[in-house]
């Protein structure tokens, strides 16, 4: 019982880990993209 929480603790912070990767560089291009837009204008 403890392995499979030990487990399914691991599957879920290499997840969590996962997505905010994901949601960090989306907010990084994001501000990316707008900062050239305001380079620009």
């Amino acid at each position: 019982m403890i392995g499979l929480n030990t487990v399914t603790f691991y599957q879920i912070t290499k997840h969590n880990a996962l997505m905010l990767a994901i949601i960090k560089n989306y907010f990084t291009a994001h501000n990316l993209s707008t900062h050239l837009t305001e380079n620009k204008t």
